[in-house]
């Protein structure tokens, strides 16, 4: 079981790697192919890798939020204004003070998740944004869970 649960957590490192490269279906395989995955790790891996994440970004709650013409910031540094410097995985520039706001995880969920997403959402208020829709992705479940 704990070589299950450490594979599962590499695994979903991975995948977190890969879909902060990703901003449109048409990226996968582009991605994939950029980080030599069938190369490292197999061809059934690569199958399954690829099947998941065409699962995550097809979901028809988050799947508008994969559009090559958002203005989508992956893993970049927002500075609060107590000076601490925050990594939300993606966020999404709507216009109109509006964006969406999506971490992805690997293992179990936990309340601190939730905190953590807050403290981004505040964040993104502090910057002036008005509106903010947050998702939760559990990379290693494919569970998508919207605040």
């Amino acid at each position: 079981k704990i070589l299950k649960q450490k594979y599962s957590i590499n695994w979903g490192d991975l995948i977190h790697e890969i879909m902060a490269d990703i901003n449109s279906k048409d990226d996968i395989n582009f991605v994939l192919k950029k980080m030599l995955i069938k190369k490292k790790y197999g061809t059934s891996n690569f199958n399954r890798m690829k099947l998941e994440i065409e699962r995550i970004v097809s979901d028809v709650r988050i799947s508008h939020l994969f559009n090559k013409k958002l203005s989508t910031f992956s893993e970049k540094s927002i500075l609060s204004t107590d000076g601490t410097v925050y990594r939300p995985d993606r966020v999404i520039d709507h216009k109109n003070h509006f964006a969406t706001l999506i971490d992805y995880k690997t293992g179990d969920e936990l309340n601190s998740h939730i905190y953590q997403m807050e403290k981004y959402e505040s964040i993104l208020y502090q910057i002036g944004f008005k509106k903010i829709d947050k998702y939760l992705i559990y990379l290693t479940t494919g569970k998508i869970k919207k605040l």
